[in-house]
């Protein structure tokens, strides 16, 4: 069999028959290839995206065979007729199968793959790509967003996150209470984006704590599948997951607590359903299927919550930001004061959306920003100078000025006696400049010829990267939101492990005389420091009060 050159041969076993004939079963990085033992031409080549599944022949079987099906229905049955090892030759030959056709059938998206491409063709973009991400320093995610210009295909429709994406996973049942589920990469994305803890968990496990099995194994016994239990048996599932689904239930339960009531809408006031505790707060002397059942509700709830919000993006405008926290102080300030006012508007405002449509609204012409004008009278006349009182000078008295200064000009005289000569200062000046008599002994030399130049290209690899990590620490401040304080904390995190054991590293490879190259790296690590401590002094300030 000859092997193309990007290609590469993964298993081969000499005692497989097809149609009754004995050959040599091939697996390839790309193809699945049959030769018969008496002829040299490939009889069968399929390569993995044709194929749509594999199978197995069952354990009562007389024969171990695996079958192949095509995606255009045909399908070839391989027989291992090695007696002695027909069995585990054939598992060996499926697992390789298996993992190929997964791989085959993981198609990077096309932001993937602009980044792929924006890294290749920017060795500089790459190698910070390599000391942030793959360091462990900040996450992808933070690396790219600010570089969302740069990527062609960001502006695509996301894909959001079906409603059954967990009960659309195939189960086998294997063995006695042994449940097998085949996780598509679709549905893992699913998840990761339902459930942004399991992805950071995902990160944090996989692959130096666990495997991928042994982690998607806690996942479905945790309570994150199963919402309507109080406690798994799993101990290693709640204690890897548990925590984080109480905490996200919780988060909803908050949410839901301050969210706005619409005031046309209140299902507290019908008294129809009291005998099943619908729209009241009283729930003493329910039963425990009807307490079970309202619990069962706030999950189905919370489902619907956490997909609804799974593909919202954080607001990048500080504008809008500003904005919002304007409101925000403008409508909570007073509350107790106006809470009858703010609510009349509220009914306004609902009663004005449910009359009123902006479709049938004419668009209003574009006059640009109003002028704010304390004084309409100065912009409509114009600045005015104050009228001063000014000497008049006549023409004789200009002429007398005038004969005075050239007199005296005509008299005066320069005193230097403390003024060395002009021949003397020209060789003062040529003795102190380079290669002069003064200046032999003074070595002068430019910094790039001293420094060599590995070490200036780590040098620059060190600016980018800690460059990096200060843009998105300083683009933090003013911190007015849960996004951003989350964020700070994060780059502030960032920079303190970058300071212990990157810069460390670059002190520590520095010769004493270039140890001052450091310097004003660690100053701006020292200034974003302090910014962070003052900002956590004003937080405890506040929160004291």
């Amino acid at each position: 069999m000859e092997l193309a050159k990007d290609e590469e041969l993964l298993y081969q076993n000499t005692y497989v028959k097809h149609r009754k004939m004995m050959g040599t079963f091939f697996l390839s990085t790309k193809r699945i290839v049959w030769k018969a033992s008496d002829n040299d031409e490939l009889q069968l080549c399929s390569y993995y995206p044709e194929i749509k599944m594999q199978k197995i022949s069952p354990d009562t079987s007389s024969k171990v065979q695996l079958q192949l099906q095509l995606h255009n229905g045909n399908s070839f049955n391989f027989h291992f007729a090695n007696s002695d090892s027909a069995k585990t030759e054939r598992d060996q030959a499926k697992d390789f199968v298996q993992q190929l056709l997964i791989k085959s059938r993981k198609k990077p998206s096309k932001e993937l793959e602009e980044k792929s491409r924006l890294l290749k063709e920017n060795p500089e973009l790459y190698q910070l790509y390599k000391d942030l991400v793959v360091g462990n320093i900040i996450s992808a995610e933070e690396f790219w967003s600010n570089r969302s210009g740069m990527l062609t295909s960001s502006s695509g429709q996301n894909i959001g996150v079906s409603p059954e994406f967990l009960t659309g996973a195939n189960v086998n049942v294997s063995g006695c209470n042994t449940l097998k589920y085949n996780l598509s990469a679709d549905m893992i994305e699913s998840i990761f984006k339902t459930y942004p803890k399991v992805k950071k968990k995902h990160i944090e496990c996989v692959p130096d704590k666990m495997n991928e099995g042994e982690f998607w194994t806690l996942f479905f016994q945790s309570q994150y599948f199963h919402r309507n239990r109080a406690s798994t048996s799993n101990n290693a599932a709640n204690e890897l997951f548990g925590s984080g689904a109480s905490k996200d239930f919780n988060d909803y339960l908050q949410k839901n607590a301050r969210s706005e009531r619409d005031p046309l809408l209140d299902l507290t006031k019908s008294n129809t359903f009291l005998d099943e505790a619908f729209g009241t707060n009283d729930i003493d002397g329910q039963s425990a299927a009807t307490t079970s059942n309202a619990q069962l509700l706030q999950q189905f709830n919370h489902q619907s919550y956490v997909i609804l919000h799974s593909g919202e993006k954080r607001i990048k405008d500080i504008r809008d930001t500003l904005l919002i926290r304007v409101i925000y102080v403008l409508v909570h300030s007073d509350k107790e004061q106006n809470d009858s006012d703010t609510q009349k508007d509220r009914k306004k405002i609902k009663l004005r959306e449910a009359v009123s449509y902006d479709e049938l609204h004419g668009k209003d012409a574009d006059l640009g920003p109003k002028l704010a004008l304390k004084n309409t009278q100065v912009y409509a006349q114009g600045p005015t100078v104050p009228i001063q009182d000014v000497t008049v000078i006549s023409q004789s008295d200009v002429e007398v000025a005038t004969s005075n200064l050239k007199s005296k000009l005509k008299n005066w005289s320069a005193n230097l006696v403390e003024c060395i000569s002009s021949e003397a200062a020209c060789k003062a000046v040529n003795d102190l400049s380079p290669n002069g008599a003064l200046m032999k002994s003074v070595l002068q030399v430019n910094l790039t010829q001293s420094v060599s130049q590995s070490l200036q290209d780590d040098l620059k690899k060190h600016y980018f990267a800690l460059g990096e990590l200060l843009r998105h620490f300083w683009s933090c401040f003013p911190v007015q939101s849960k996004g951003l304080e989350e964020k700070v904390e994060r780059m502030a995190a960032a920079i303190s492990k970058y300071k212990s054991s990157n810069l460390q590293r670059l002190k520590a490879s520095l010769t004493e005389e270039h140890s001052h190259l450091a310097d004003h790296l660690l100053e701006m690590i020292n200034v974003a420091i302090n910014k962070y401590k003052g900002w956590q002094d004003r937080q405890r300030n506040i929160r004291s009060r």
